[in-house]
């Protein structure tokens, strides 16, 4: 079975409406198309990278289209008398900069000043230069208000 052949495809604002379309030139063998076995779908988060570097927005993408094209059959990829195509459907997958999952992640400790860190179930310390204007405090893990749940 062939995979998708697939391209990514960043869409910014051009104003009135409109938007231009970039195509994302990452570096594989595949050439212009990548092969994926398992697909994002509308809404998923992706990250990106361009074989020129970061692009505009990015590293987090948001899928917002997915548009499929296949193989006629008699057509070069899927000659008469083949049971299936020579290769996958071509995938033009339309992202748009998103801000990532994790972007409104509320503070780990309930004080606001405080620069410790709760890694592997125990608090990390970061001191700043200026130690004499660290205040100490229990450091507590930050609950949400369930109100605003």
């Amino acid at each position: 079975m062939a995979y998708p052949e697939v391209k990514f495809v960043v869409r910014y604002p051009a104003g009135q409406g409109s938007w231009r379309y970039e195509p994302v030139d990452i570096p594989h063998p595949g050439g212009a198309f990548m092969p994926l076995e398992h697909l994002p779908a509308a809404g998923d988060l992706v990250f990106l990278w361009d074989r020129s570097g970061p692009l505009p927005g990015g590293p987090n993408f948001k899928v917002v289209a997915r548009a499929w094209t296949w193989s006629g059959y008699g057509s070069v990829n899927w000659p008469y008398g083949k049971a299936e195509a020579q290769s996958g459907p071509v995938v033009d997958i339309i992202v748009e900069p998103s801000a990532g999952a994790y972007s409104d992640e509320a503070p780990i400790c309930a004080e606001p000043d405080c620069t410790a860190m709760w890694v592997d179930r125990a608090w990390l310390i970061r001191h700043p230069d200026d130690q004499e204007h660290v205040e100490e405090h229990e450091h507590r893990i930050y609950v949400s208000d369930p109100t605003k749940r």
